[in-house]
């Protein structure tokens, strides 16, 4: 699920987050997020349900492969915008 962790890279960047920051969260090691951001492993159904809460993703979204640029861009501005609201 290499898209899965090129996702969880994009979100966490957009929101300004280390792995380690998203490792703490999730209660594993930081080696082990990065794991899953590189798509070396893929992370058991109750972390991905509990990164989709974190990232404020449905778990459809973060799961299943993105078919356009359109989902993508949604995605980002989104994000941007709740960002841009917490400043």
């Amino acid at each position: 699920m290499k898209q899965l962790g090129e996702k969880l890279h994009i979100m966490r960047t957009i929101h300004g987050l280390t792995q380690k920051d998203v490792a703490d969260h999730l209660h594993v090691k930081r080696s082990t997020y990065a794991y899953y951001e590189l798509g070396r492993i893929e992370p058991s159904l109750d972390t991905a349900v509990a990164i989709s809460d974190f990232f404020e993703i449905s778990l459809d979204n973060l799961l299943r492969q993105w078919s356009s640029l359109q989902v993508f861009q949604s995605l980002y501005r989104k994000n941007l915008l709740r960002l841009y609201r917490r400043i």
